[in-house]
């Protein structure tokens, strides 16, 4: 992954993100997380509410300028697409003041895909990533920041680890192109 600065490396590092790429070749395969699926899923009725309670959406079903769509694809460890019984998710931002709208995804499966879901986030805003089993047991996972110069468009990959821990790292076409 190439960074503009050592500074998101070093946050990365901190909060427990690693980079994409060490084991997957491409969970994004067909039209997960291209500007169709983005497309798709903002018109998405269970986006929409979402959408429109973000701050700087005026109630609209709408992306405000200062936030970016995030595709997230749940992978396991090794990169195969993950298997398991998925958890609900559950994200919030670490400064309520500024966004104070709790986002628990749908997560979608297929035969065809591997777990995914979209979320729209803050730019330069930290937020914590929940995980929630079916006895009602919330385990923290990570934090992250969306960085200030993302594009409007990220793709994330949420891997679990054999002991069930989720990591997040971003996904780069860098990354698979290089291997």
């Amino acid at each position: 992954m190439q960074f503009k600065s050592a500074y998101p490396f070093l946050a990365a590092v901190i909060l427990g993100v690693v980079p994409a790429g060490a084991a997957v070749d491409n969970p994004f395969a067909g039209d997960l997380g291209n500007a169709k699926w983005f497309d798709t899923m903002r018109q998405a009725g269970f986006n929409s509410a979402m959408l429109k309670a973000l701050p700087g959406s005026n109630g609209q079903v709408a992306v405000p300028p200062d936030c970016v769509e995030i595709a997230v694809v749940l992978t396991a460890a090794n990169g195969t697409p993950y298997k398991g019984k998925v958890p609900n998710v559950r994200i919030v931002s670490t400064d309520d003041r500024v966004d104070n709208v709790p986002r628990l995804p749908f997560i979608l499966q297929s035969k065809t895909e591997p777990p995914n879901f979209y979320i729209v986030l803050k730019r330069e805003l930290n937020y914590e990533f929940y995980s929630n089993d079916d006895q009602g047991r919330e385990d923290h996972f990570a934090t992250w920041r969306v960085p200030a110069d993302s594009p409007k468009q990220v793709r994330l990959v949420f891997a679990a680890d054999p002991g069930g821990k989720w990591k997040i790292s971003v996904f780069s076409e860098k990354v698979r192109a290089a291997k």
